[in-house]
């Protein structure tokens, strides 16, 4: 049997998110930096977009908490999956929320 065959079997085995939480793991303090670096930006953008809006606390406290909680799970080097989880949750939250005050 090939061995690029049975590469291929395992990795499709694992599953995309699971292949991504050993990725993840393998290099965690590389992926941490980038990780932290990408979310801060995007969360700060949405923030600085609800306080021109003056949307109101409620929006700027529930923006900040799920960047903060990202941050706060890579930094205390929490298990792959809730690294990465609360990771894409806080860049769709971010996004989400640039791209509605920016549609108005």
């Amino acid at each position: 049997m090939n061995t690029t065959n049975v590469n291929q079997t395992t990795h499709a085995k694992g599953g995309w998110f699971n292949n991504q939480a050993i990725g993840f793991e393998k290099a965690r303090f590389f992926w941490m930096v980038i990780l932290i670096l990408v979310q801060s930006c995007i969360g700060a953008a949405a923030c600085m977009l609800i306080l021109e809006d003056n949307a109101g606390d409620g929006m700027l406290i529930a923006c900040a908490a799920v960047a903060m909680t990202c941050n706060a799970a890579l930094i205390a080097q929490g298990p792959p999956k809730w690294c990465l989880l609360s990771f894409y949750a806080s860049v769709a939250f971010s996004i989400a929320t640039i791209i509605f005050y920016l549609a108005k």
